[in-house]
């Protein structure tokens, strides 16, 4: 969280938050409210894959993930 405390713009680029999940509308609606906060979504795909992906000591957790415009 220390990251996403610094708000969701980083030099030139925009953080990332990742989402991942079973249900396409649902994901639409995530992936909608992170980009109104001002991130970029990353889509991990469906939630068995995504989620072990993103949960704590998975390899994409607990870094600061950013894209370029």
């Amino acid at each position: 969280m220390e990251h996403y405390d610094r708000g969701p713009n980083f030099h030139d680029g925009k953080r990332v938050i990742f989402v991942s999940g079973d249900d396409k509308e649902a994901k639409a609606v995530v992936t909608g409210l992170v980009t109104a906060l001002g991130c970029a979504p990353g889509d991990l795909g469906d939630l068995p894959s995504g989620a072990r992906m993103q949960q704590a000591g998975g390899p994409i957790a607990g870094r600061d993930w950013v894209v370029a415009p």
